[in-house]
């Protein structure tokens, strides 16, 4: 079902940032809040409109069985060229409660393979955005 909703690079990308904001089953405010301002950010809001892009997600979600197809699908249509900076919006995303849950690694393991990053990209990435957050928070150097 998602393969005749989301046609364009700038609609999977707001796709993939939204999964990431679900990993828990909600999209919260302040992680919709995140997504959009990714999007805002990087110009996408040009050409989708979050609030249709939510909805349009919100109604394929539970059709998507294999979590991996699925992420290989929108990183298709994305064809990325920065492959690592896409991971690391992702990872900021998907550590907005600062903690990564099994199901969230999971989720992160489909997104760096389908980025064809190595373990150890994806590792470092993971640990840089982490430290990030601890001097953003606790300004500790």
């Amino acid at each position: 079902m998602f393969q005749s909703i989301v046609k364009t690079p700038d609609e999977a990308l707001c796709h993939l940032f939204l999964h990431c904001c679900m990993k828990d089953g909600a999209l919260k405010s302040e992680e919709l809040d995140m997504a959009a301002d990714r999007i805002v950010r990087l110009n996408i809001h040009r050409n989708v409109d979050i609030k249709t892009e939510t909805r349009r997600y919100v109604e394929y979600l539970s059709s998507v069985s294999d979590q991996a197809e699925y992420i290989n699908y929108l990183v298709r249509i994305i064809t990325p060229v920065n492959s690592l900076a896409l991971y690391s919006y992702c990872v900021e995303l998907i550590l907005s409660d600062e903690q990564i849950e099994l199901t969230e690694d999971k989720l992160l393991s489909h997104i760096g393979n389908s980025l064809l990053l190595s373990k150890e990209e994806q590792h470092t990435v993971q640990k840089l955005i982490v430290q990030r957050r601890i001097i953003e928070s606790d300004r500790i150097f």
